[in-house]
């Protein structure tokens, strides 16, 4: 699961729903073409939640 947020500032419409895409972002399943090509052209940040959750597990085992 990847976390599509938009540059500040920019309306970034949701390919799926048509809507726009919040300012804290939404949630997707994989980056299509669509995503590539607005991370590409820098109009959207991701935050891969997978590495996230296993960042914070493996910090939590080192206490």
């Amino acid at each position: 699961m990847i976390r599509v947020i938009p540059k500040e500032g920019l309306k970034v419409i949701n390919p799926d729903t048509m809507k726009r895409v919040p300012k804290e972002g939404i949630v997707i399943p994989k980056m299509n073409t669509y995503w590539n090509r607005r991370l590409k052209d820098k109009d959207i940040t991701i935050k891969d939640l997978k590495k996230s959750k296993k960042d914070v597990s493996k910090k939590q085992e080192n206490k």
